[in-house]
């Protein structure tokens, strides 16, 4: 899908006496305090100390902690329902871990994806029920199954559903439905995860126990866990969700499972921060569900013999690494797929099925796709038994699970977000499937999100080096919510040009007004980077600290380059 509309650049206009004044007030660097008084957030939040909000302002919360210590009581046997990405995994290895802590004969199940599909399923409630399970959690899933909660409760189950999804009118009836998105929620921070909630119930429960100092006790003992949720799940790290993820990675550093410190190894992560949780443990965790069985995830999190934690998180290493070249496939072919469509007609979002795709990677390939043209992107795998196997990735602007939902009566199912969501739709029924999408995206008026490369701020000569980028992460955690600076640096004079990984990327030697920089161009091959050595660019990208051996320097990670000429032809990588 060639660009064929020049991309605007905007970059922020930072008040300079009020980022002296942070940078004072808050021991920050002028390049940080620049940062922050761009994006017009409350100076102090990223500093402050926050507190999780009492998890009894969820509905049912009371309810669900008294049944759950009850069941433990009685020694009744537990079972752990969870779904089959990074965040449900986490959440039911959090909770089984806490209920065999308190002595519970507990179990966990998830489902396999490809052949039960999402959330809760009549076989499986039947199979719990079989092996005597007398108390149903589910987390991460459950507020969408009102069928298969009756069905449990049919067979003598209590039930406690906790879920963060968006709720539907009628609640399933189960015994307790905790979900931060009731309608009558009083919770003091909606946008948590499903491990979150999870983590929230084990605390509700000690509290009721009148064990001192719960919430906080749990909530260290449990963060990694949520923290890698809370990234992989893709939350905006404001509010309790930046307590989370700034305990977890120091958890992760100082005290982490056996598991995860396992897969820290075998990803090579060097540098534990919200980065190693969103690009190297949790595609690794949800490689588990996408490409074998969830459980070999909840299997490694749990375990505690270290040679056995090895050999699973390279069996999760191996597995990533297949997702990622089936993943580069289905892309390739969509792609394709899509160009062609594109050249017949324009539309409004984009929309491709494919008979063979790996229904575990069409999700990151949505979402690859989505990002890099920015359209709502719509990928089905068609299986041999005619079934379609959706996933749906939109950027801000388009509600993709809304959009869905007006064409329920040809979906056989579907649920998500507003950015992202699955769906299965009978084959038969594609072709009706993309016009009625289009139809929708064209009547609200969506087109095509194309606004641009937003900066944060230009760099100056003095913010090019080692010291200054460092500084930046007084910022952390960076993710949804509180993206990693992103900047602009004018008028560079190209001095160097060379080829990175045997001509896949392209490495550069710039200037600005003297100061030299390496900016790191990946993605962009260098037998067809346009640009060379004594050419004036301007670069957009993430301004990074590396060590280079024994020395250290700044670089900036590339993802925009043009000829310094306003509107200049521009390179994307």
């Amino acid at each position: 899908m060639e660009e064929r509309i020049p991309k605007i650049w905007r970059a922020g206009a930072p008040d300079e006496k009020a980022a002296a004044k942070l940078a004072s007030d808050l021991g920050i660097s002028d390049l940080a305090a620049r940062v922050l008084t761009v994006r017009g957030a409350d100076p102090a939040a990223p500093f402050g100390s926050l507190a999780l909000s009492d998890p009894f302002g969820i509905p049912d919360m009371g309810i669900a902690a008294r049944l759950v210590n009850e069941a433990l009581d009685a020694g009744e046997k537990i079972a752990v329902f969870g779904d089959y990405d990074a965040d449900g995994v986490c959440a039911a290895s959090l909770m089984v871990s806490w209920l065999r802590s308190r002595g519970a004969s507990a179990v966990v199940r998830l489902p396999d994806r490809f052949s039960e599909g999402y959330g809760l399923g009549a076989a499986a409630v039947r199979e719990l029920a079989d092996a005597g399970t007398k108390l149903l959690i589910t987390v991460d899933c459950g507020v969408s199954c009102p069928d298969e909660i009756a069905l449990a409760k049919s067979l003598g189950m209590k039930t406690v559903v906790t879920d963060h999804h968006i709720c539907p009118g009628i609640l399933p009836g189960a015994d307790a439905v905790v979900d931060p998105h009731r309608p009558d929620s009083k919770a003091g921070f909606f946008d948590i995860c499903g491990c979150v909630v999870a983590l929230k119930l084990v605390c509700a429960a000690e509290i009721l126990r009148g064990v001192p100092d719960a919430l906080r006790i749990y909530t260290r003992k449990y963060c990694d866990l949520a923290a890698l949720a809370t990234a992989a799940d893709v939350m905006p790290l404001m509010g309790e969700n930046r307590l989370i993820v700034k305990l977890g990675t120091e958890k992760l550093k100082t005290d982490p499972v056996p598991g995860l410190a396992a897969l820290l190894e075998a990803a090579g992560v060097k540098k534990i921060d919200s980065t190693a949780l969103s690009f190297y443990l949790a595609p690794r965790i949800n490689a588990a569900g996408r490409m074998a069985h969830p459980s070999l995830a909840a299997e490694l999190i749990g375990c505690e013999d270290p040679e056995e934690c090895a050999t699973l998180a390279e069996q999760l290493n191996g597995l990533n690494s297949r997702r990622r070249t089936l993943e580069s496939e289905v892309c390739d072919e969509a792609i394709e797929q899509l160009s062609r469509k594109l050249r017949e007609r324009p539309v409004p979002l984009l929309f491709a099925a494919g008979e063979g795709w790996h229904p575990g990677v069409i999700g990151i390939a949505a979402s690859r796709i989505c990002e890099k043209s920015g359209f709502p992107t719509f990928l089905v795998s068609i299986s041999e038994n005619g079934e379609g196997r959706g996933s749906c990735r939109a950027p801000h602007g388009f509600d993709v699970t809304s959009a869905l939902s007006e064409c329920s009566d040809i979906l056989i199912k579907f649920g998500g977000h507003a950015a992202a969501a699955g769906f299965s739709v009978r084959a038969e029924d594609l072709p009706l499937l993309e016009k009625r999408l289009c139809d929708i995206a064209v009547r609200r008026g969506v087109d095509r999100v194309r606004a641009g490369v937003d900066c944060d701020c230009r760099l100056r000569a003095e913010d090019l080096t080692y010291a200054a980028a460092s500084s930046l992460e007084a910022l952390e955690p960076f993710g949804e919510g509180n993206p990693r600076p992103f900047f602009m640096l004018e008028d560079a004079l190209i001095s160097g040009c060379f080829a990175l990984s045997e001509g896949k990327h392209t490495r550069l030697l710039v200037s600005k007004d003297g100061a030299p920089l390496t900016a790191l161009c990946f993605g962009m091959a260098f037998g067809a980077f346009p640009f060379k050595r004594g050419d004036r660019v301007d670069l957009a990208g993430y301004l990074e600290a590396r060590e280079y051996g024994s020395e250290r320097g700044a670089a900036l990670n590339v993802k925009n380059i043009r000829t310094h000429t306003q509107g200049g032809a521009g390179v994307d990588g």
